[in-house]
């Protein structure tokens, strides 16, 4: 009786055995799949060089709570090198495409100077001109490195009077646009004062002044109205110029958007558009564009009073 209880435990040890072993394997396949295709998907979305929850998609439910750490943690960082990445491109593409044509009005207008003896009024006026191109190339360059930089909020926020401080820098603008035969009115109305980054608004501001002068014919005009509300400050900026096709409209904003070619139309919007939308987005304002009375383009800033981050 002993030798049969005996043989029926180990016949029982040995099937528990095998079923155990045939468990395990079918529990460790199973794990090992579900790991695997979870790796794959993780290594496609690297690859994709997406944003990190559009880049590694999968369902929730699928993914566990460690291996989420590390798929968040690796998106987050693939993000930031793709932002780097775009910056780095960005700084070079503005480059070329901002500074050549000054530089070669510098050179050019040198050279010719230079190809014989002139009277010393002469060579003041090359001077002057050659003046304004730097200055030009100066407003390009802090564009640049101002949009290549400036994501989110410094925390340079100041209260200031939006009216005065435009006025005070326009005298620059002014005067530019009168040596292009384009006269700059600027109106200020109500209560304007603001709390925010002063440098990012009033750079945001000039560039859609220097935008405006930039398209609008000889003897034009650029209206430029500020006025104060109960929680918010309006600007608006009026050209005579061709105006903006309504189906680029959406696309101007971006850094060297090409609108379509044609007698008579805008091309090329640089960086100044691009920037202005930056600094007015992160003072929590929106922009937009619009078809002027006269014609031309007419872009409309809504700022609150207060920065969000304030």
């Amino acid at each position: 009786a002993q030798r049969a209880l005996l043989r029926r435990y180990g016949a029982f040890s040995v099937a528990l055995t095998v079923i155990s072993f045939l468990l395990a394997w079918f529990v460790a396949a199973g794990l090992s799949r579900k790991a695997s295709r979870m790796l794959r998907m993780v290594a496609e979305g690297t690859r994709a060089v997406r944003e990190p929850r559009d880049a590694l998609e999968f369902a929730e439910e699928d993914l566990p709570e460690e291996i989420g750490d590390v798929v968040d943690a690796l998106g987050e960082m693939l993000a930031k090198i793709r932002s780097e990445t775009e910056r780095a491109d960005l700084m070079t593409s503005g480059l070329a495409h901002e500074l050549r044509s000054p530089i070669q009005n510098l050179m050019g207008e040198a050279e010719v100077t230079l190809l014989r003896e002139r009277e010393p009024e002469e060579y003041r006026r090359v001077l002057e001109s050659q003046v304004e191109e730097l200055r030009e190339l100066a407003r390009a360059v802090d564009n640049l490195v101002t949009l290549c930089s400036r994501r989110e909020p410094e925390g340079t926020h100041e209260s200031f009077d939006l009216g005065q401080e435009a006025t005070l820098r326009f005298h620059r603008d002014v005067g530019q646009a009168a040596r292009r035969g384009v006269l700059i009115e600027l109106a200020c109305s109500g209560n304007l004062g603001l709390s925010g980054d002063r440098e990012a608004l009033l750079l945001a501001l000039r560039n859609l002044v220097s935008n405006a002068v930039e398209w609008s014919p000889e003897a034009g005009t650029v209206h430029v109205s500020i006025e104060g509300r109960p929680t918010e400050i309006e600007i608006r900026v009026e050209d005579e110029g061709p105006g903006i096709p309504a189906e680029v409209r959406e696309h101007v904003f971006e850094p060297f958007q090409q609108g379509p070619q044609g007698e008579g139309r805008r091309v090329g919007f640089g960086l100044g558009l691009a920037l202005a939308r930056t600094a007015v987005e992160i003072h929590g304002g929106t922009i937009g564009i619009e078809d002027a009375p006269g014609g031309g383009a007419l872009l409309r800033v809504v700022l609150p009073r207060s920065s969000p981050v304030d």
